[in-house]
Order: C-alpha cells, then sequence, then structure tokens
C-alpha cells in the first residue's frame, strides 16, 4: 500500500523546488541590483544608421516597412536580403532599389537568416546597424530611443520593447501574454541596469557597427547570439522599454507553439555554444549571475518541473492510474486552459494574470521538447 500522506509530501516539494530556487534567485538579483545597479548613460543624438530588413515572402508588409523607415530617418541606409522568396517580395524590392530608396541584396534560395545578416554586416555604412523584421512596425520615437543609449560608451547593442499583434488591424493589440510580457520587461531592465541581458527581441535590436561579427551560418536564434558575441567583446547590451515594436504573431496555436520551441531551440544553442561565459568573472556580473541563471533556466528547470511525473512512477510504480499523479492532472487541466483562454480574448483581458502563470508552465513542456529537437541535431536556419 502506498502512504499517501509521503507521496503527496514529496510531490509538492518536487512541485515547489524550482519556484523556490527561481525565488531565491529573484531576492539576491534584486538585492545585487540596489546595490550595484548601474543604469545606460542616455542623451538625445543623431548617429548615422544602417537599417537590415530580412524578408521571406513579405510582399504584403514591405512597402509599408521601407516607406516608414525612410520617415524615420530620411538619409540613412535601409539594406533589405530577400532570401528566396516565392512571392512578389523580390520585384517590389528591385522596384525600389533602381529609385535608390534601398539596397537590395538577392539569394536565390532560402539559406537562413544567418547567412542573410552576414552578407547585410558586409555592406552597412551607419555607425549604428539597426536589425528589424519586415513585418514589424514602429512608432515614430522608437529608432531616437534607441539611439539614446548609445551615449553611454560601454554600451554595445540595445533592444526594443516587443508589442504583439495577432493580424494586420495593428489597431488591435495582442494581450495574451501581458502580465508575463510586463514582468519579463521590468526583469530586462534590471538586467541590463546591472550588467547586460543575455537575449533581445529580434524585431528591433540595434548595434554599434564595429561590434559585429560574422554568424555562425547554422545559427537559430541571431538575436541572442549576437548579444552573447558582443558581451565577450566587453560591452553591455541593454533594453529599452520605450522602444516600442510592433509585431505580428501568428493567430493559430499550433502555429504560436512551433514558434516557442524554434526560440528555446536556438536559445539553447547560443547558451551551449558560448558555455565558456558562465561563472567567468572577466564577464562581470553578467558572467557570475545572469547568464548561470538562465542556462538554469533553458537547461534544469523543464526537468526539475516535470521530474515528478518521471520518478513518481519509478518509485510508485501502482500510480499507473495517472489521475493519482497531482502534478500530471495538474498539468493537463492547466494546458487545457492555456488553449481555451487563448481561444477567448476576453477571458485572457480579464485573467490575464493567470495566464501568465498557465504560460510559464507550458514554456517547461516546450523547452523539453526544444531539448529532443536540439540533441536531434535538426535545424531550424530558416526563418
Amino acid at each position: 500500500m502506498i502512504d499517501y500522506r509521503v507521496f503527496l509530501t514529496y510531490e509538492l516539494l518536487v512541485i515547489a523546488l524550482p519556484l523556490l530556487i527561481i525565488l531565491l534567485y529573484y531576492i539576491l538579483f534584486t538585492i545585487v541590483v540596489l546595490v550595484r545597479s548601474s543604469p545606460p548613460v542616455k542623451r538625445e543624438n543623431d548617429l548615422d544608421v544602417s537599417f537590415i530588413v530580412p524578408t521571406y515572402n513579405e510582399e504584403s508588409y514591405i512597402r509599408q516597412k521601407i516607406g516608414a523607415l525612410r520617415e524615420l530617418k530620411p538619409n540613412d541606409q535601409i539594406i533589405v536580403v530577400d532570401s528566396g522568396s516565392t512571392d512578389a517580395t523580390p520585384s517590389i524590392l528591385d522596384e525600389y532599389a533602381r529609385k535608390g530608396y534601398i539596397d537590395f541584396i538577392k539569394e536565390d534560395t532560402r539559406k537562413g537568416k544567418a547567412t542573410a545578416l552576414n552578407k547585410a554586416f558586409l555592406e552597412t555604412k551607419g555607425r549604428v546597424v539597426i536589425i528589424t523584421d519586415a513585418d514589424a512596425f514602429l512608432p515614430p520615437d522608437s529608432v531616437s530611443k534607441l539611439l539614446e543609449n548609445f551615449a553611454d560608451e560601454q554600451v554595445g547593442g540595445v533592444g526594443g520593447a516587443l508589442i504583439e499583434v495577432k493580424n494586420k488591424d495593428l489597431d488591435k493589440i495582442d494581450v495574451t501574454s501581458t502580465s508575463f510580457l510586463k514582468a519579463r520587461e521590468t526583469f530586462r531592465i534590471l538586467e541590463g541596469n546591472l550588467d547586460s541581458v543575455p537575449f533581445t527581441e529580434g524585431s528591433l535590436v540595434a548595434f554599434r557597427q564595429e561590434l559585429l561579427s560574422p554568424l555562425p551560418i547554422d545559427t537559430i536564434s541571431d538575436d541572442m547570439e549576437l548579444v552573447l558575441l558582443v558581451r565577450e567583446k566587453g560591452y553591455r547590451v541593454v533594453f529599452e522599454p520605450k522602444a516600442l515594436v510592433l509585431g505580428v504573431v501568428p493567430t493559430r496555436y499550433l502555429a504560436r507553439l512551433k514558434r516557442k520551441i524554434r526560440h528555446q531551440i536556438g536559445s539553447i544553442q547560443a547558451i551551449v555554444r558560448h558555455k565558456k561565459m558562465m561563472f567567468n568573472t572577466k564577464y562581470g556580473y553578467f558572467g557570475t549571475f545572469i547568464m548561470p541563471f538562465h542556462a538554469f533556466r533553458l537547461l534544469i528547470q523543464p526537468y526539475l518541473v516535470f521530474s515528478s511525473l518521471i520518478l513518481g512512477l519509478i518509485f510508485f510504480p501502482e500510480l499507473i492510474n495517472v489521475l493519482y499523479s497531482i502534478p500530471l492532472y495538474l498539468y493537463g487541466v492547466l494546458f487545457v486552459a492555456y488553449i481555451l483562454m487563448e481561444s477567448l480574448t476576453i477571458l485572457v483581458k480579464r485573467y490575464s494574470l493567470l495566464l501568465a502563470v498557465f504560460h510559464l508552465i507550458i514554456l517547461q513542456g516546450v523547452t523539453v521538447i526544444a531539448h529532443i529537437l536540439y540533441y536531434k541535431k535538426q535545424k531550424y536556419i530558416a526563418w
């Protein structure tokens, strides 16, 4: 017979362990930030900019994108790299290139974003290079808010703040993960103030031109890879919450899930590739504090969260009836609730904080799937 008091205690401890570790980190992080915080020096400036816009089948957005960038910085360089589009995107870009509005780099086949960015890096002329997606739209002051941070000579890169839009109507803002995103943005501000963020939103990010290095062609998460390369050179990358970017995201749940899996695979790849930075005092608080936590979050935390499911059946084989396994039952309920709440906008608006909890639970499962795909050597270099 199973002593269910022992089993219940065991289950609750395993569920609570990752939460306690994360809570302890946040407490220590808050203390360190209060003592050692060093926000970047900001000042208005008008640095020359080279915009890079990678494209693949973006005929619906590319005209609006180029027009918006030319309004923001009329005299600055716009480089568009098309990677094997099969729609009207190349012909539209040819038209703009003939008028002298853009520098157009055309790839006949889809080779991946890293290859596209590497080609664009060779053509940049501005002191600051801003990478932005074709379906990401910038409010009028977004670029100026990014550039303010480069008044600090130790700032090598700046990331913008993503606002997700579920469809082509930019007036309808996606609130699916509002609470989660606000919490994440607050945390990024603190990380940047302490040392450096470990990643940025790929839809809007800026770097000093002289710090850019060629990306390995198999890079999946270019935004995280570039951040780590810049930090290796001794510069910090910060988050600018006032540099907003509206990014179109998939409306279908499975498409969103696939996108999250891809992001996690890229993050795992970058962490493993730059593992020498962890616990390395050469990289300040980033190496000793920030990056190890994100490595824990990506590489260990998901298995702590789900370990009760595996260990419970090993030590309590009588529990083949999974309804007795509290976490599995809980995760199943949360998964169904998450899908329902993603589908019902009114519930999302009312219970966005509760949805943030669901989001975090589902993210653990997504990360485990990402581990499997990463270690099976499946490549996702096309975007």
